[in-house]
């Protein structure tokens, strides 16, 4: 699903990529709040599962809990890249 400037994957399960495509022109730019994207033109995924290996990297990623096929560290490592922050809830941690 596209909304503007951004893409709305479903990556199967509970999984989810939001990404920005694109670089707003000037005039999206008017459009947008303070003239920046939604996501601040960052990839996001949301309990990434079953990742293929050449997967886009994340900026950004989402664990709503500890659950295997929520927060799988294999996946994790295949996105992960210097800088991602990962946002998760306190079972997700050990």
């Amino acid at each position: 699903m596209k909304i503007n400037d951004i893409e709305i994957k479903w990556l199967g399960h509970a999984g989810f990529l939001i990404v920005p495509k694109g670089v707003p022109s000037e005039e999206g730019k008017n459009s947008a709040p303070f003239g920046v994207p939604p996501t601040g033109g960052k990839t996001i995924y949301i309990d990434p599962y079953q990742i293929k290996d050449d997967s886009e990297k994340a900026d950004l990623i989402l664990l709503t809990h500890s659950h295997y096929d929520h927060c799988s560290v294999a996946d994790l490592n295949k996105i992960v890249k210097e800088g991602t922050r990962i946002v998760c809830t306190a079972d997700c941690q050990s």
